[in-house]
C-alpha cells in the first residue's frame, strides 16, 4: 500500500471519532428490530423494491451496467450515490445538470430524481459502461440516532439540506470515494460505522451545492412521476427540434393550459423555461467537448437564431459561450 493510500485509510477510519461508542454499538442491535429496511433494485424500465433481512439497518450496492436507470423516480430512504464512471444529465427536483466521474451526490426521501446517461451509452456497440456505488438508509435510522450523539449536528444539518439535494464538493472528496470503494469488503458494524464516516465527511465540506431550490418532495408523486417521465425522454430525445406547447401537452395526455398548471406545479418552472435548461446543459457539455463550432451547437441544441441561443445561454449560466469556452482553459 502507498503513502497516500495509507493516509486516505487512515482519513477513512479516523475522521469520525465518538464521544460515546458504545451507543452506536448498542443501537446496532436496537435498528435490526425496530427500523424498515429496503433496498432498491433499478433492472430495465422498472423499480424493484427488496425487503432486507433483520440484520440490516441500510442498503448498499455496486452497479454496473451499460446505462443507469433512466426513469423519473423517487423513494421514502436517502440515497447517497458516488459515480465511478459514466457522464450525461442529472434531474433533481427542479434542477438539470450534468454529472460525471466522481459526482457524489446526496438525495433526501421523496425527492424525485433521474441520472440520464449520454446518447451513446444506449448504442448497441457502444464501449461505454457505467458504474456507481449506492447506499439507501431509512429516515428513521438518523432520527433515532441524531438526537443522542451531539458530534453530529453537522450531519443532522446536511440531512436537513439533502431534502433539495446536494452535491458534495471540496477537500473531503478523495477520502469519500474510497471509503464508498471500501463498502463491499467491509459486513455488519463496520460497514454500519463507515456510514457514519461517509455522513460525517460529507457534512465537513463547506462548498457542497444544494441542486434544487423551490422544488418539495412529495410522497404521492408516483402517477406524477410517470407523466413528468414521458415528457423528459420526450424533451431529451427531441433536442434539436422545435417543441411546441400542443406537442408536448399531447405526450402528457392533457390540454395545453391543464399541461402548464401541472408542469409548474410538479416543477416549479415553466415548461419554456425547463426546456431551455435543459438545452443550454447540452450546448455546455458540446462546447466542453469542444468539437463543434458554437453556432453549429446552438442548432444542435434546438435554436435557430444564434443571439437568442446567446441571451438564453447568458440569462441560465450567467455567462457567454465564448467566456464559458475560456473558462475551461
Amino acid at each position: 500500500m502507498t503513502t497516500a493510500q495509507n493516509n486516505i485509510e487512515k482519513t477513512c477510519t479516523s475522521t469520525f471519532i465518538l464521544a460515546n461508542s458504545n451507543a452506536i454499538l448498542a443501537y446496532l442491535t436496537i435498528i435490526r428490530v425496530h427500523s424498515l429496511k429496503y433496498h432498491y433494485m433499478y433492472l430495465s424500465k422498472r423499480v424493484y423494491k427488496e425487503v432486507l433481512g433483520p440484520n440490516h439497518s441500510f442498503s448498499f450496492n455496486t452497479e454496473e451496467q451499460p446505462y443507469f436507470y433512466d426513469r423519473y423516480h423517487h423513494h421514502p430512504e436517502y440515497e447517497f450515490t458516488f459515480i465511478e464512471r459514466g457522464r450525461g444529465m442529472r434531474f433533481v427536483g427542479d434542477h438539470i445538470g450534468h454529472f460525471e466521474e466522481g459526482d457524489l451526490v446526496l438525495l433526501g426521501p421523496n425527492l424525485s430524481h433521474m441520472w440520464k446517461c449520454d446518447p451513446h451509452y444506449y448504442q448497441n456497440n457502444s464501449q461505454k459502461a457505467c458504474k456507481s456505488y449506492v447506499i439507501h438508509f431509512p429516515k428513521q435510522l438518523m432520527q433515532n440516532l441524531l438526537p443522542s450523539v451531539p458530534e453530529m449536528e453537522p450531519v443532522r444539518i446536511l440531512l436537513e439540506q439533502s431534502k433539495k439535494g446536494v452535491k458534495i464538493e471540496g477537500s473531503p472528496e478523495t477520502p469519500l470515494k474510497e471509503c464508498f470503494r471500501q463498502l463491499p469488503e467491509q459486513n455488519g458494524g463496520e460497514r454500519f460505522l463507515s456510514l457514519l464516516r461517509i455522513l460525517h465527511l460529507a457534512a465537513t465540506s463547506n462548498t457542497n451545492q444544494v441542486l434544487s431550490q423551490s422544488y418539495i418532495s412529495d410522497e404521492r408523486l408516483e402517477k406524477s412521476s410517470e407523466r413528468l417521465n414521458a415528457i423528459y425522454n420526450y424533451m431529451l430525445s427531441t433536442l434539436d427540434k422545435k417543441i411546441s406547447l400542443s406537442e408536448i401537452a399531447a405526450i402528457a395526455n392533457m390540454s395545453p393550459t391543464a399541461f402548464c398548471r401541472f408542469f409548474k406545479q410538479k416543477t416549479g418552472k415553466s415548461f419554456t423555461h425547463l426546456l431551455n435548461e435543459i438545452r443550454i446543459n447540452h450546448a455546455c457539455r458540446l462546447l466542453i467537448e469542444g468539437q463543434e463550432k458554437v453556432a453549429q451547437i446552438a442548432l444542435a441544441s434546438g435554436f435557430t437564431n444564434l443571439s437568442h441561443f446567446n441571451s438564453q445561454f447568458r440569462a441560465i449560466t450567467g455567462t457567454t459561450p465564448k467566456q464559458f469556452v475560456e473558462s475551461l482553459k
